[in-house]
């Protein structure tokens, strides 16, 4: 049985298809992909952000969690002043399906740039669940960022309708700049109640983070 409050969805967030006509197939989990690439991420962290994503699925370990779960759905969407999503959502079960979705990660070009609009980035990921291919048991948002919301609304109006939604929100905070306290602005204004955050390091230690926070994502498995 889903965990997600379908029934308090909004119209906009219900499936357009293929579930007008057909019952939609179910699956474990729908991931939304939330990656920052504001004027801050230059094009050094944005490489190491992203190779970090492709190499965290290329994992022999995190295939096998998918293919235990018996496949997710994943979108990955850019943000910053604005949002593009840059991988639609895909529906993948089997580990080539995964070894596919890795290369095509590796292979994306950076979409855009600008400032860092965290609250409109979570709607955007609200946005977006009006196209999940399949019926998911949990949504999960994975927002992973190196600074605080300086563009549109605040994180904490879009995280609080995620949560009203059944919706989980987990963090990825990037330390960058040992001014800004990122850390402590994602755990309070960014997750939600239910949420967890996986601290990187600066970029460098991107690839790591990401990694250990998809296989407790994916698995349900919690700190």
């Amino acid at each position: 049985m889903a965990l997600v409050n379908a029934s308090l969805w909004p119209d906009r967030y219900r499936c357009i298809t293929p579930c007008v006509n057909m019952h939609m197939i179910a699956c474990a989990l729908a991931l939304v992909l939330l990656l920052d690439v504001s004027l801050s991420v230059l094009p050094p962290d944005y490489q190491l952000q992203r190779d970090g994503v492709a190499q965290a699925f290329a994992d022999a370990s995190v295939q096998q969690i998918i293919h235990r779960e018996g496949g997710i759905a994943i979108t990955v969407i850019e943000w910053a002043t604005q949002q593009r999503t840059v991988i639609p959502w895909r529906h993948v079960t089997s580990v080539s399906d995964v070894q596919s979705f890795s290369r095509e990660v590796a292979s994306l070009q950076r979409s855009l740039s600008g400032y860092t609009g965290v609250g409109d980035a979570i709607q955007a990921g609200m946005d977006s669940l009006a196209h999940v291919p399949c019926e998911p048991d949990r949504i999960v948002f994975d927002v992973s960022g190196d600074g605080v919301n300086n563009q549109g609304p605040v994180a904490e109006i879009a995280r609080d309708a995620a949560q009203e939604l059944g919706i989980q929100i987990n963090g990825l905070p990037i330390l960058n700049n040992p001014e800004v306290d990122v850390e402590s602005y994602y755990r309070n204004s960014v997750i939600t109640s239910n949420g967890f955050l996986v601290v990187a390091d600066g970029f460098g230690d991107f690839s790591r983070a990401i990694r250990r926070k998809l296989v407790m994502e994916i698995g349900s498995v919690m700190e």
